[in-house]
């Protein structure tokens, strides 16, 4: 397939630029594929590749693991690449989803969408709007992670050359692929590259949307593209949640770095522009919009739109006009920092500023309830007297607390550099009075809150199905506050932020799903109703920020359909208003996202275009969802709540009331978990970097918990450990209640089995089972056996056996590791089976075996998982073998290259995060024919873009040509 030979001509460009350098490292390679290839057996080769691992000496350990993970790595470029390829050959065909401008304007056509109506829609939601973070799902080193993203731009240069890409593939192989935990600015520095491809999609990103335009006809009815498609913002500098590296130097220092890049993106794109000729007029302003400032880039652009009228010369004109709309993208910042800090800490900081102002004793205020500490930050904030008194805090007054000065002094910058602030992000915000405090303490810090100057959103951020539940009496609380809403209203906006992952790991992923979906059709529904009591709040638009999400959001992901889920829970709430969607993106996901040219331009594309289609939806302009006599919108509602009420009880008896999963998951790779680690935010608070030196007892702890802790290393930990436990857990109880006492199933004649009437008839419920089948595919229990339980796996019929003997209870050690590891087994089998009836409708054959479930219904991903899987093997193997000799020798520290070799292999292994092909998958059912010896038989599979549909309009990259 298309997509197999772009990987196999750019790996192969790799072997030969590495036998220039070393031949010895190509015999290893090709010994180790000579093992990869030979064994049909994996359990044969599972041994083959450890004998292979044991003859060699550190040094070639240590060639072959960084050379292996950057093969990974040049495969996963060329499967993006080709992928999105196939995508968009689809696309060219018949554009078939509202990530398509082209299909959102037809459709607006096709239903009489007015000239006006669409130009107000662009003004308000056309937008692509994300939030760029470094959390620690990159472990690479940041040259080269730039060299990558070289690499991906080389690919799409339909002017280069095989030369060019031995060029560049020669400092990929030369340049170190892992190396130190990465300062907070070294993480700017490798956020700013993936902002630079961005900058460099941008103006074509703006002609994609002017070309439909003037395709369906509205442009010649005077609709324009009148400002940005893009608002890009950044929390790698503004993540100060856990992580004290985060300090108000590191945000002076980082603010200058954007500052002084996007001048020089500017100047380029100014020579490039030709601007010799220019009026003085023209070149003074130039030189103001190249020149590091704080200037307001929205005033300059206004600008070069007055000095672009004066000329004849239409290319002139129309270069100033471009120039003026990067400008309004990316300001004089290139990227609004969204500041995050926890709720706690941030009352903290108040009480400490309280004690040393002599308004309210330190003792008195920790004793204090949060109803009573509401009544005082909402008292203070309306007091000009208590707020001048508070103002002349000074960083010297709260030297007694650690935590209060790095938050002051953080914030203290951010009110003196307005035009660099888009969000104060709360996290763990719990009670209105969190939220309260964080305003109370912006406007000390000299933030505008509240009047023509405010620049800062406040974000309440959950990140519990508790706290999800009562977001919107949170929400409700907070617009009767008058300050709060008076900014608001000044602001014309609020935005909510929903976390993904951190909701997953508390209440397991069934309730977590159900719970964030509720939680928008909540927060929807109570800010319209506060609007019949505040007339002010009318012109005020709600936007959700979704939070960067669980495993398979982190591998690329469906993150364009979040407008659209969004706009579900905004018609659920039955709202006639919605502002744009929000969301972060993080790690090795903007890599896969944000892959230079295409595939950059499609998520930019995609993002815009949902928000705009989803603002029409929420008018009345689009028709809904038209629920035929075989759907029912009521039951699936009731259903889904079944099924997350049922899943988050599971949940909880698995988890959080059983500490067999804790206890078998001690043996995973903590160490190889946390040396990947490579970013400034620890992998648990409070935590030391992992570096060379340290022995495996010091980095794992002596009460290790994998369910607990940080959400992002539990995920990775158990990803790592070949047993994606967060992502599946709890599900199999959910479908199994709904397939009993789901409400649909009352009346089966008319809607058929109740589980897949709920996949039919509820979108979360589509995505969550398109989730579950990739998420079961990633599990690997041959590795898993010998890693967590120390044998081979065992036999279908020994494993049944063993899962039976699985107790349910809370004491200690009561279920032995095999005997754990055999009930996830059989669990992980029995919920791909279920997802599978759930999507079809129909009973799984009785011989499904792992992975089985994806190869039928989704089976061009499936090729493409097998291969990454593959091609991945050999790091899992390793990774996990040396994490057995870490338990047997706790003591003995590692050496440099023993930890580089231990970083190295996490960074090959972990490519086998998402898969990249999801990108393509859709879940929209299609009746589908196969052939068997019992006769032709129909069943329903999800829609694919399959390649061999559109081979005549895919071409390799001009790269491979001679």
């Amino acid at each position: 397939g298309y997509v197999g030979q772009m990987i196999a001509m750019l790996t192969n460009a790799y072997f030969d630029v590495l036998k220039e350098n070393d031949c010895k490292i190509i015999a290893l390679i090709d010994k180790n594929r000579a093992i990869e290839n030979s064994y049909k057996n994996k359990a044969s080769r599972i041994q083959a590749y450890i004998d292979f691992w044991n003859t060699l000496d550190e040094q070639q350990q240590l060639l072959l693991s960084c050379h292996d993970a950057k093969i990974n790595h040049i495969s996963r470029i060329a499967r993006i690449i080709a992928t999105t390829a196939v995508v968009q050959a689809h696309n060219t065909l018949k554009p078939n989803s509202a990530g398509s401008i082209d299909y959102v304007l037809q459709r607006f056509r096709k239903e009489e969408v007015s000239a006006e109506q669409l130009q107000r829609f662009i003004d308000e939601n056309a937008l692509a709007w994300f939030s760029l973070t470094g959390h620690p799902t990159n472990p690479t080193t940041v040259e080269y992670t730039k060299i990558q993203l070289q690499l991906a731009s080389l690919m799409a240069d339909p002017l280069a050359t095989l030369k060019d890409l031995k060029t560049i593939l020669r400092s990929l192989r030369d340049t170190p692929i892992v190396g130190n935990h990465k300062t907070p600015l070294e993480e700017a520095e490798e956020t700013l590259n993936t902002l630079d491809v961005i900058y460099d999609n941008a103006l074509a990103h703006e002609d994609i949307f002017k070309a439909a335009l003037e395709k369906h006809g509205y442009a010649a009815q005077g609709v324009k593209i009148r400002r940005a498609l893009i608002a890009p913002c950044v929390w790698t500098l503004g993540d100060g949640d856990g992580n004290t590296n985060m300090t108000a130097q590191v945000l002076i220092d980082g603010i200058a770095l954007h500052r002084e890049r996007i001048a020089e993106r500017y100047k380029t794109t100014c020579e490039k522009m030709h601007f010799d000729a220019a009026s003085k007029e023209l070149k003074a302003l130039i030189s103001k919009i190249t020149t590091p400032s704080d200037a307001d880039a929205n005033v300059l652009a206004g600008e070069l739109d007055k000095i672009a009228s004066t000329f004849k010369n239409v290319k002139m004109t129309k270069d100033i006009n471009n120039l003026a709309y990067l400008l309004r993208c990316f300001g004089k910042g290139y990227a609004k920092i969204d500041v995050r800090h926890n709720a706690l800490d941030i009352i903290e900081t108040l009480g400490a500023i309280f004690n040393v102002k002599k308004l309210v004793a330190q003792d008195d205020f920790d004793q204090m309830s949060l109803n009573e500490k509401s009544l005082i930050f909402s008292k203070y904030l309306q007091d000009t007297g208590t707020l001048k008194i508070l103002s002349k805090t000074t960083p010297s007054d709260l030297t007694t607390s650690a935590t209060a000065l790095r938050i002051f002094e953080r914030l203290l910058v951010i009110g003196r550099n307005p035009d660099m602030c888009e969000k104060l992000i709360v996290a763990e915000t719990t009670h209105s009075a969190h939220a309260l405090a964080a305003l109370l303490l912006l406007k000390i810090t000299g933030n505008a809150i509240g009047n023509e100057h405010s620049r800062v959103d406040l974000v309440v951020l959950s990140e519990s199905v508790a706290d999800l539940v009562d977001l919107g009496n949170t929400v409700e609380t907070l617009l009767h506050d008058p300050v709060f809403r008076a900014h608001v209203c000044v602001r014309k906006r609020l935005v909510v932020m929903i976390a993904k992952s951190d909701t997953t790991r508390q209440d397991g992923r069934g309730e977590a799903e159900y719970a964030q979906y509720e939680a928008a059709v909540e927060v929807y529904r109570v800010v319209d109703l506060m609007k019949q009591k505040y007339h002010e709040l009318e012109p005020v638009l709600v936007s959700i920020k979704n939070g960067g999400g669980h495993a398979l959001q982190r591998g690329g992901g469906r993150v364009t359909e979040i407008p659209a889920i969004h706009g579900r829970a905004a018609a659920d709430a039955r709202v006639t208003e919605i502002g744009p969607s929000t969301l972060t993106i993080q790690g090795q996901q903007q890599g896969i996202l944000f892959c230079p040219d295409k595939t950059a331009l499609g998520t930019l594309e995609a993002l815009a275009a949902q928000n705009l289609y989803t603002k029409a939806g929420i008018h009345g302009e689009m028709p809904p969802p038209q629920f035929s006599k075989h759907k029912n919108k009521q039951y699936a509602r009731a259903d889904a709540w079944l099924y997350a009420k049922t899943a988050g009880q599971a949940f909880d008896a698995l988890v959080k009331n059983n500490p067999a999963i804790d206890e078998l998951l001690m043996a995973a790779p903590w160490l190889a978990m946390k040396a990947g680690n490579v970013s400034s935010r620890p992998a648990k608070r409070g935590e030391s970097p992992v570096r060379a030196g340290i022995t495996p007892l010091e980095a794992k702890g002596s009460n290790p918990k994998a369910l607990s802790g940080r959400a992002i290393s539990g995920e990775r930990l158990t990803a790592h450990a070949c047993l994606p436990v967060f992502s599946v857990l709890g599900l199999l109880e959910a479908m199994q209640a709904v397939q009993n006492d789901g409400m649909a199933g009352r009346n089966p004649d008319k809607y058929g089995d109740a589980l897949h009437h709920l996949y039919r008839a509820h979108k979360i419920q589509r995505d969550g089972a398109r989730a579950t089948v990739n998420a079961a595919a990633m599990a690997d229990f041959d590795i898993a056996w010998p890693l967590l339980v120390g044998q081979s796996r065992p036999p279908r019929t020994k494993v049944a056996k063993l899962a039976a003997q699985f107790t349910n209870t809370s004491t200690p050690f009561a279920n032995a590791p095999d005997i754990t590891l055999a009930f996830l087994e059989e669990y992980f089998l029995n919920v791909e089976k279920t997802t599978y009836e759930m999507i079809t409708g129909q009973k799984p054959k009785n011989n499904m075996r792992h992975g089985d479930a994806l190869k039928k219904l989704w089976p061009e991903l499936a090729k493409q998982v097998e291969q990454r899987d593959k091609s991945a093997e050999f790091a899992r193997v390793i990774e996990c073998y040396r994490t057995r000799q870490f338990d047997r020798n706790p003591n003995i520290a590692l050496t440099e290259n023993a930890f580089r070799i231990t970083q190295a292999l996490y960074t090959s292994a972990n490519v086998i995060n998402a898969p990249v092909g999801i990108l393509a998958t859709r879940t929209r059912l299609e009746p589908v024919y196969e052939v068997s010896a019992t006769g032709k038989t129909r069943f329903m599979r999800p829609q694919s873009y399959l390649q061999k549909e559109v081979l005549h309009l895919l071409k390799m990259p001009a790269v491979f040509s001679q």
